[in-house]
């Protein structure tokens, strides 16, 4: 059966991953139709859970897939599985670091570096020599991003154009060196910030306007743990500079079309009833 998880929830299970175990609550229309039931349920290892979950994603068939150190998992709802092709094809490695479900399949990132593509149990391996694979983003037009960050050589931005993976550098302008966050927001801007992930380590921001093929530097020394995203995983952005806690002292380098709500302190993300989650 289809697993029945929003977004948000798949996101709360990745914090409460530390516990080693998933748990969501869902909110259930009783009997009589006019009160709600909070259903709470939890799956560990001894359910067959993977122990320390690094990723989620859920793809358009209803599963939910999990990596982790051990390999990538499916989840029906009922059951965790892990992942083997019935055509034999298999992933080149088992620490799974980063996964999304595109529109026409599931991506897998490594944390030794490299990329898989899923498709109806077939598996297509890339292994361009990237560092650890922090994340994914993937545009209206279904080109892949992918952020890399670490090893000075390997690490920085990541194009898939259909058929091949290229690093991005000084013809895109963007600068070759770690990067810790990638993503798009509603009108189509790529957001990147640049450096290593953490609140302790000064970071850029970096962006790409729609039909751009040349990135802007935005921001330096900002010391932020990521973007806040919405229920479908876009950046949230603002109009106003002030309505940008992180960025609302910050000097610009350039005009921008918009302000990136950057998360300095706390995990945060809003659902689809404009609800703001926060863990601190």
């Amino acid at each position: 059966g289809n697993v029945r998880c929003p977004w948000l929830l798949l996101s709360l299970a990745m914090v409460l991953a530390a516990d080693f175990n998933l748990q969501w609550a869902t909110a259930q229309t009783a009997p009589s139709g006019d009160q709600r039931r909070i259903v709470h349920e939890s799956w560990t290892f001894k359910e067959g859970a993977p122990e320390e979950p690094t990723a989620f994603a859920q793809t358009a068939d209803g599963y939910l897939w999990v990596g982790s150190p051990a390999g990538l998992f499916r989840f029906d709802g009922v059951r965790f599985e892990l992942f083997r092709s019935p055509f034999g094809d298999s992933l080149p490695s088992t620490s799974v670091s980063t996964l999304l479900a595109a529109k026409d399949g599931l991506w897998v990132g490594y944390e030794f570096g490299g990329f898989s593509f899923l498709k109806n149990g077939r598996v297509k391996n890339f292994a361009e020599s990237t560092s650890s694979v922090t994340g994914f983003a993937q545009d209206e037009h279904g080109i892949i991003w992918a952020a890399s960050n670490t090893g000075p050589s390997r690490s920085g931005l990541w194009r898939f154009d259909g058929s091949s993976w290229q690093r991005i550098g000084a013809e895109w302008n963007v600068p070759e060196r770690a990067v810790a966050h990638v993503g798009f927001d509603r009108d189509g801007i790529l957001w990147v910030l640049t450096g290593f992930s953490g609140p302790e380590a000064p970071t850029q921001l970096h962006f790409l306007a729609p039909g751009d093929r040349r990135f802007q530097k935005a921001a330096d020394n900002l010391f932020v743990l990521g973007f806040t995203r919405d229920a479908d995983g876009k950046v949230l952005t603002t109009r106003e500079k002030s309505r940008s806690d992180v960025l609302s002292s910050v000097e610009m380098e350039v005009p921008l079309p918009a302000y990136p709500i950057l998360r300095k302190q706390s995990a945060q993300i809003v659902d689809r009833a404009n609800t703001v989650w926060v863990i601190s």
